[in-house]
């Protein structure tokens, strides 16, 4: 599917190409691997001073290839960024390195795999860096251990000795038959079918492998139960809490605004029920916010706290998630929460990446809201519909 988003505020223009595949462990690390390789160069520029240089010559424009983890899909992406008038130029360059790859001897480059195969291994051991985001990514593990979500989507240390120049060409290969391939386009110099057929006309190995296969959306699980408690011990001074809520919602549904607002309200502010109650009130953490993973329909709670504190924290975090559910809180709190909920919809419309991130959450929940619509719904917002859906806390993950 090639989708455009017409703008008249930015001076540059995007094209992202999204390979979409359900998670799966046994090809998320070869995946991640590709990532790499694919982003050094391809046939027509072999050296990565090539394809720097091109993208100076385009006047400073920005090209990335990542994997990006999207409910229960991996996502190679591809990433152009550039003025106006290189729009095009930008499609045929990932037409390139998508389509065209380096090849040697019947593999990817092997410097290119080298490459890919070390920056992969770094950024996995490289998770325990960041405490509080190793944190989050253990929470989720053990909370969806048997779900597809709690696979890693930047793969395995234990799945890279396997991989060579070899196989992994034949599993992009095969990722290229298999995969869904979406374009997002944010561009206002031509309209949709203008792109379509000069895709059609001029890039014909990236028209040919454009497709709309069907994946299933995240599985939204809810069996309310006593929450689990898992624990790691490491040398650190700030302790850090993650705590996972399931919430029994359809995030393509009028439930997603009932968890905006709830999440507002919950963590999701700087003036949120939880900051106020227990790091403000009660003294008992360094920080604490919330995040809503629409995709999934479950709210991740994070905190840093002394070690002497995450009992304490635990169940001050569940009683004001009861709270809100119970309908204790103010109008003053509602209406900051709808305000800041507005606020934030209104400025996704100044960044490419959060249009993107939009866009392209809307398109794989066959959800047809524009960002105008968001906000017209988010206006119509009663203190009731806080409290519209149910939810329970279902893990707890503390790191020492």
């Amino acid at each position: 599917m090639i989708y455009v988003i017409p703008h008249q505020k930015f001076k540059t223009a995007v094209c992202c190409a999204l390979l979409r595949q359900p998670l799966n462990k046994e090809t998320a690390t070869a995946n991640a691997v590709i990532s790499q390789i694919l982003g050094q160069g391809c046939a027509k520029y072999p050296a990565t001073t090539q394809l720097e240089s091109v993208l100076e010559n385009l006047y400073g424009a920005i090209f990335d290839c990542q994997i990006v983890k999207k409910g229960e899909q991996q996502i190679i992406q591809f990433y152009f960024e550039g003025l106006e008038q290189l729009f095009l130029q930008g499609c045929e360059l990932i037409n390139e390195i998508m389509c065209n790859p380096l090849i040697v001897n019947n593999g990817f480059s092997p410097v290119y795999t080298s490459n890919g195969l070390f920056q992969t291994s770094s950024g996995i051991t490289g998770r325990i860096n960041n405490k509080g985001e190793y944190s989050r990514l253990r929470c989720i593990e053990r909370m969806c251990e048997n779900e597809l979500f709690g696979i890693y989507a930047d793969g395995y240390l234990e799945d890279l000795r396997r991989l060579n120049p070899n196989n992994l060409l034949a599993h992009y290969n095969s990722v290229l038959q298999t995969a869904s391939l979406d374009v997002f386009c944010i561009c206002d110099t031509h309209s949709e079918t203008e792109i379509r057929q000069y895709f059609d006309s001029n890039l014909s190995d990236l028209s040919k492998t454009v497709n709309d296969k069907f994946i299933p959306p995240a599985s939204v699980v809810y069996s309310e139960q006593d929450y689990k408690i898992y624990s790691e011990n490491f040398d650190s001074t700030q302790g850090k809490i993650c705590m996972g809520f399931r919430c029994n919602a359809n995030p393509a549904s009028d439930d997603f605004f009932s968890l905006l607002l709830f999440n507002e309200l919950f963590g999701g502010a700087g003036a949120s029920k939880l900051f106020t109650r227990i790091r403000e009130q009660e003294s008992l953490c360094y920080y604490i916010n919330s995040v809503y993973y629409r995709m999934k329909s479950i709210i991740l709670v994070q905190s840093g706290v002394a070690h002497e504190n995450f009992d304490k924290v635990a169940e001050l975090t569940n009683q004001v998630a009861h709270d809100i559910y119970d309908g204790r809180f103010t109008r003053e709190e509602f209406e900051s929460a709808k305000a800041g909920l507005i606020k934030r919809f209104i400025s996704l419309q100044d960044y490419h990446s959060a249009l993107l991130e939009f866009y392209t959450t809307q398109y794989m929940l066959g959800d047809m809201n524009t960002p105008d619509d968001v906000l017209r719904r988010i206006s119509a917002l009663t203190p009731e519909d806080a409290r519209r859906v149910p939810m329970y806390l279902d893990t707890v993950f503390t790191l020492k």
